[in-house]
């Protein structure tokens, strides 16, 4: 079990640090608009022939959508513009060194939420416009990207249309004044520049056992389930390695067979505990559908049931022999896969405990908990 993370963690070092310096350049083919599947609004789908390094979306005023590709090398002559649609009134296309991208001019008195995400099937970006009302639109705020300037226009595939209209005249009423547009949060959907939290579920199989000086037994193979909250920090490292934090709560059940019948007689030692780690999640390059990770940090274990399985089958309770407090650390590896909007992951792991095992000094003889889990999760 041991090589075997050892190896994991090795693969991870070597796309971290020797596949960082590999720079894929791609093509955009063409641009399209679809309709959502609920009606709701539209679908523009832009046709990759790469994931890009990166995608962000802004909103400089109401009926405005920014949305920009971050790529080197990466190729766009001979695009196909999408086909008009009533729902939209312009787009203008920029682009400059390692970005293309382009500002969405809506309809009058038609106003859109937006989301951008890689494509489950394939390298496209998707970016989702979703109906919505104004006074949803000026509360979630608005940024600009300063890309998008007279010197990165392209003018020679910006659509044929109406001038761009004045910012203040979007709206009959300016619903925000010039001090409150500073303090306003930051793009409607931006996974570079904010906070983004995602509860789910993990499940899987832990390998538990103590060491120290007395045992040194034979594993307990056990059950690990869990609920989980996974935070995105915006903060990016670097070689494209985002931080972030992963909590939960666990129930994991651990012990140990065969401890030594001069101790304690019985052929199986079971410890249930409700887990709290609290761990740093670094993972390498957030943008492609997988992205592999390391996980770091501390954990608290609360003891909830304890006892010793005799030769019999019969069970003795050992709530007042094991100390009710398991304190440690943990370190793993793992890879995030993205579907959609839908984030799975597995993960193996391996946690050291830091203090004693045993509550008794008869029993005690420095014996620490370690375990090894392998699980597998999903989050929203």
């Amino acid at each position: 079990m041991k090589r075997l993370l050892f190896n994991f963690l090795f693969l991870f070092l070597l796309i971290l640090f020797g596949g960082s310096t590999v720079v894929a350049q791609g093509q955009l083919d063409r641009i399209s608009i679809a309709e959502r599947s609920d009606g709701r609004g539209m679908v523009i789908r832009n046709h990759l022939s790469v994931i890009p390094d990166s995608f962000q979306v802004a909103r400089p005023v109401p009926n405005r959508i920014q949305f920009v590709i971050y790529q080197e090398g990466l190729e766009f002559d001979g695009m196909q513009k999408p086909d008009p649609h009533p729902g939209i009134e312009r787009i203008d296309y920029y682009a400059g060194t390692g970005f293309f991208g382009y500002e969405i001019t809506m309809s009058e008195e038609m106003f859109y939420r937006s989301d951008a995400y890689p494509d489950v099937n394939g390298s496209d970006l998707l970016l989702s416009l979703e109906q919505s009302t104004i006074e949803t639109i000026v509360s979630d705020g608005f940024s600009v990207l300063t890309l998008f300037t007279e010197e990165t226009l392209l003018e020679d595939v910006s659509d044929e249309a109406v001038e761009p209209t004045d910012p203040e005249s979007d709206m009959d009423e300016d619903p925000i004044s010039d001090a409150d547009e500073e303090e306003t949060v930051g793009p409607v959907s931006d996974h570079r520049e904010r906070v983004t939290v995602k509860i789910g579920l993990k499940g899987g199989y832990s390998s538990a056992n103590i060491y120290g000086v007395g045992y040194g037994r034979t594993s307990r193979t056990g059950l690990t389930m869990a609920t989980t909250v996974v935070i995105d920090l915006p903060a990016e490292l670097p070689y494209k390695i985002g931080a972030g934090i992963e909590t939960g709560v666990y129930y994991m059940q651990k012990g140990f067979n065969e401890p030594i019948v001069s101790k304690i007689s019985a052929k199986l030692v079971e410890i249930d505990y409700i887990e709290l780690p609290v761990l740093i999640k670094l993972n390498y390059d957030r943008t492609q559908r997988f992205s592999p990770h390391l996980i770091f940090g501390p954990y608290a274990g609360f003891m909830i049931a304890a006892e010793r399985v005799l030769e019999n089958d019969e069970r003795r309770d050992m709530d007042d022999e094991i100390r009710s407090v398991d304190f440690g650390g943990m370190i793993g590896i793992g890879v995030d896969i993205a579907l959609g909007e839908v984030l799975f992951d597995l993960q193996l792991r391996h946690a050291i405990g830091f203090n004693t095992l045993f509550d008794e000094l008869e029993l005690d003889d420095n014996e620490k908990l370690q375990t090894f889990s392998i699980v597998a999760g999903i989050r929203f």
